[in-house]
């Protein structure tokens, strides 16, 4: 178990001391990191609500094989991945 002074960077897996809000060895910025997640779980809520409101039958979704892949879906994925990395250490 790490030394609780210390954390580790998810970019670069380095430690570092706990209140660093900047990564010396590849420059993460937890700070932008953490409200984006903060962000994400706001969002995450909302629609949620937004979803057990609609009493509607889901609407289907039609993806065009060139469509970008959006913001939010691409920090969503980034952050399933981040979790998904961090569960298997």
């Amino acid at each position: 178990m790490p030394d609780p002074k210390t954390k580790v960077c998810d970019d670069c897996d380095s430690v570092i001391a706990a209140d660093a809000k900047v990564c010396p060895a590849c420059g993460m910025d937890f700070e932008e990191t953490e409200e984006t997640i903060k962000a994400l779980d706001h969002a995450e809520k909302v629609r949620a609500k937004r979803k057990a409101r609609s009493q509607k039958e889901p609407e289907k979704k039609v993806e065009t094989p060139n469509q970008p892949e959006s913001v939010f879906r691409k920090l969503m994925r980034l952050r399933k991945e981040r979790e998904a990395n961090n569960a298997n250490k």
